[in-house]
C-alpha cells in the first residue's frame, strides 16, 4: 500500500520506509544508486502508521501509527537484519507524527496527535526502552488540529541545549516552540 514516509538514517547506511500497510521496511545502501532490503515488520502496528523518525546517533528509529502507539525499535542483533520492538508507548489518540533528538544524556521525543496536541518524552541513551512522560502541549500551546509533521532544528547555539521543535497541522499553521524540560 501507500508509502506515508521515507527517511535516511543519519549515517546514510539506511532508508526506512513506512506505509499504510501497516508494515516498515528497511533497505541498506549497497551503492550510491543502490539499495537491498534487509529487514523488515508486516504488521508493526495494529493500524496506518504515519510516521516514522531516526535518532541522531542512528541507534534506534520510532515509528508513530493511527493505533495510537509509538513504538521504539533497535538493531538488537547488530547484524543489520534484526531490529525489534524495544519499547511501546500508548496514547489515548492516534500518533501522527513523530521527531527525535538528544539532550545531553537524554533522547527527547516529539509526538503529534490527531487533536493537535504534542507530548514531549524523555529516556536515557543508554536505556532506549524505558521511557518517561515529560510534558504535554495541548490546543493553546500546540494546535487545534491533527499535527502532520514535527522536526526538531539540527543546529544548537550550545551542545547542552534543547532546540526548538518545529511543527505543522491541519489547522494552517505552523509553530516552532522552545521545550523547558526539568532533567530528574
Amino acid at each position: 500500500m501507500t508509502i506515508t514516509r521515507l527517511l535516511f538514517s543519519p549515517d546514510d547506511r539506511y532508508l526506512l520506509s513506512v506505509s499504510r500497510d501497516r508494515s516498515w521496511h528497511l533497505f541498506e545502501r549497497q551503492s550510491e544508486e543502490t539499495y537491498i532490503k534487509v529487514a523488515g515488520v508486516l504488521k508493526a502496528h495494529a493500524r496506518i502508521i504515519w510516521d516514522c523518525a531516526w535518532s541522531e546517533d542512528g541507534s534506534i528509529f520510532v515509528t508513530a501509527s493511527r493505533d495510537k502507539q509509538v513504538k521504539v525499535w533497535k538493531n538488537t542483533n547488530k547484524d543489520s537484519k534484526t531490529w525489534s520492538s524495544i519499547s511501546t508507548i500508548s496514547l489515548l489518540n492516534a500518533a501522527m507524527a513523530v521527531a527525535i533528538t538528544h539532550y545531553n544524556e537524554y533522547y527527547v521525543l516529539a509526538i503529534g496527535t490527531e487533536p493537535g496536541h504534542i507530548h514531549i518524552y524523555m529516556a536515557r541513551l543508554e536505556s532506549p526502552d524505558t521511557w518517561e512522560s515529560k510534558t504535554t502541549l495541548g490546543s493553546n500551546e500546540a494546535h487545534f488540529a491533527s499535527v502532520t509533521r514535527l522536526a526538531w532544528r539540527p543546529w544548537r547555539v550550545k551542545e547542552s541545549d534543547l532546540p526548538p521543535l518545529a511543527s505543522c497541522s491541519d489547522d494552517h499553521s505552523i509553530r516552532v516552540t522552545r521545550i523547558a524540560l526539568s532533567i530528574s
